[in-house]
């Protein structure tokens, strides 16, 4: 169940020992496994590259390849990255070379947006989702499709337990289900009030992110919840579950 209650706030000690200048606005960014990289996927259809080097970030070239905004990232290996689109492309390719070289890519893995991607090591795949409302899982050696997985709603995260064995699904509703890959059944269903409203007869969706915490005995639910619809206002608001 969620704990909803009044909590006393969490304190961290934070410093600021870098920041990103970027020319383009970002949708994402994600550091690689190596600690060498910062990628940032590109509403001009670019993956964005930083070297990291002591405390200073050095821009280094852009990779090219896709056709809309670059809306999802994952590392596959300290080598490989993960990256999709807004137009349904998923790609894999070397992040850290001067000339980055595409492994695969699958223009049509999904009809329209990539919302986000996980990366499962046991099995050697990535599982995506999209506003199609498909969760599918392709071979990270050759972007061979597997598991296809449909939703009622458009699908905006996803998380994968530590083991492997459960998958986290979040809709555009604030709907998380929780399924057992190896029977591909649902577990059980959790409900993150709050992060979607219903302004003037438009659909406002907060929920943006899905992360399991504690070896998968916590499952973070994080996003806005809605104040407005048009152009979409929230307050910034995480969920916690059991």
């Amino acid at each position: 169940m969620a704990n909803n209650t009044a909590q006393p706030a969490l304190q961290f000690d934070l410093e600021q020992i870098a920041a990103i200048e970027s020319d383009r606005q970002l949708y994402a960014a994600r550091i690689s496994p190596c600690g060498k990289v910062i990628v940032g996927g590109g509403y001009d259809g670019h993956v964005h590259r930083w070297s990291i080097e002591g405390n200073e970030l050095k821009p280094m070239s852009a990779i090219e390849g896709h056709r809309g905004w670059v809306t999802a990232l994952a590392f596959a290996d300290d080598q490989r990255l993960l990256t999709a689109d807004s137009w349904g492309q998923v790609r894999c390719q070397t992040y850290a070379d001067n000339e980055p070289k595409a492994d695969w890519q699958i223009d049509d893995a999904h009809d329209g947006w990539v919302r986000d991607m996980v990366i499962d090591t046991r099995r050697k795949a990535v599982i995506t989702c999209g506003r199609d409302r498909w969760v599918r899982e392709f071979s990270l050696k050759d972007g061979k499709a597997a598991n296809v997985l449909h939703h009622d709603e458009d699908v905006f995260a996803l998380a994968l337990s530590a083991d492997g064995r459960r998958l986290a699904l979040g809709d555009w509703r604030g709907c998380v289900k929780l399924f057992d890959l190896g029977t591909g059944k649902v577990g059980r269903t959790l409900v993150a009030e709050g992060f979607y409203k219903l302004d003037r007869l438009q659909d406002v969706d907060g929920l943006r992110v899905l992360r399991f915490l504690d070896g998968g005995k916590t499952l973070l639910v994080a996003g806005a919840v809605p104040t407005r619809g048009a152009t979409m206002q929230g307050v910034p608001t995480m969920l916690l579950f059991d």
